[in-house]
């Protein structure tokens, strides 16, 4: 008995349908190879440390970090990061140099890594506007 002919035709419907159910299913941010999603990953860093002084009212800096519109609009200098150089990022700048924030606890050196993995892997939004 030759188990090829056996096992062949299960195998190939196996794949056949492993490649249907993938077609079928949302792509993940992951599967994709988009990077990490701003609302994932950096806005939670954000709020906790920046919003209370760079938010829709208050806009030090003129920089509003409480919304997507907000962040990508920029603040008095303009852009604060350029999305996959994290070598002209303002943002990075400040927050590594312990600049920002100004108020409460700096940022943590995997907070700084997150922000820093997000730029570097293309600063993506789930819903730019």
């Amino acid at each position: 008995m030759d188990p090829l002919p056996q096992t062949g035709p299960r195998f190939v419907g196996w794949l056949t349908v492993a490649a249907c159910v993938g077609l079928l299913l949302p792509a993940s941010n992951a599967a994709t190879g988009a990077g990490p999603l701003f609302e994932d990953t950096v806005a939670p860093i954000l709020k906790g440390h920046c919003a209370d002084c760079h938010n829709s009212k208050a806009r030090k800096g003129e920089l509003d970090l409480s919304s997507v519109a907000g962040i990508l609009l920029g603040g008095e200098k303009g852009s604060i990061f350029q999305a996959g150089d994290v070598e002209h990022s303002h943002l990075l700048e400040l927050i590594e140099k312990g600049e920002m924030p100004k108020k409460g606890d700096p940022l943590s050196a995997s907070q700084i890594e997150t922000i820093r993995e997000w730029i570097a892997a293309g600063a993506h939004f789930a819903n730019p506007p």
